[in-house]
């Protein structure tokens, strides 16, 4: 039999066979390198192999939690097994990674939730945070409250080095929402003009919806897709 407590800041996890009582949350997005389970309102994120409680990941997540962002969901407490970091606890998002996302969600609510989300990145970007694996399963959209969320924040790390950093965080982030504009309208040839495309409109910090207004203009010049549907997705330009 084990037990699980808690104070304000830590889970103490007194052995595995506490983990295996709890449910396990059925998810896409936490990889090879951890399991996420339900637990009480929130989700408990567990890693394959234990950390030194004393690494640098636990002041790195309270650095990134002062910078009080609202759209990149980070730990609320920090999961103890063996006097070592094991996980941590986040806020349950009721959305989809944008892989399972209804391909009839209204295109424009969806482009216009990134707003918030690029706020918070320029954020990081101006504290040095290198937003690293932002990808389908580590972005959330709910389509009930017209909100977008980052999560899966493990890999961030300081970069006190690259002169554009928000450059190169929206650029992940740009890649990755006009790609997936291409999933949901059963396209899957994404060109290279397309990358290009994102990474120059990213380079100049141009607003989201900007971007996505431009992509549909000059579709037939950054895409491969049949043009039924550019004609459709030319229907969604944002106002």
């Amino acid at each position: 039999m084990g037990s699980i407590k808690e104070d304000n800041k830590f889970i103490y996890i007194s052995n595995n066979d506490s983990i295996k009582d709890l449910t396990k949350f059925n998810t896409d997005n936490c990889g090879t390198y951890s399991s996420i389970y339900y637990y009480k309102d929130d989700l408990l994120k567990i890693f394959n192999d234990l950390m030194d409680i004393d690494s640098i990941q636990i002041p790195f997540f309270e650095f990134m939690k002062a910078l009080n962002t609202t759209n990149i969901v980070l730990p609320k407490k920090y999961a103890l097994l063996e006097k070592k970091l094991c996980g941590y606890s986040v806020k349950k998002i009721n959305g989809k990674i944008l892989s399972h996302i209804d391909p009839n969600i209204e295109i424009i609510k969806f482009i216009q939730s990134f707003n918030t989300v690029v706020q918070d990145i320029k954020v990081f970007s101006e504290n040095n945070i290198y937003m690293h694996d932002i990808n389908y399963t580590n972005i959330l959209y709910d389509n009930s409250i017209d909100s977008s969320f980052i999560i899966d924040t493990d890999f961030y790390r300081l970069d006190l080095y690259s002169s554009n950093l928000f450059s190169i965080n929206l650029f992940n982030l740009y890649s990755t929402i006009i790609a997936s504009l291409f999933v949901f309208h059963n396209s899957y040839k994404i060109s290279n003009y397309l990358l290009s495309f994102a990474r120059e409109y990213a380079d100049a910090n141009i607003s989201i919806v900007d971007t996505f207004n431009y992509l549909i203009d000059n579709l037939e010049k950054y895409s491969d897709i049949e043009i039924n549907k550019i004609k459709d997705l030319k229907k969604v330009k944002i106002k």
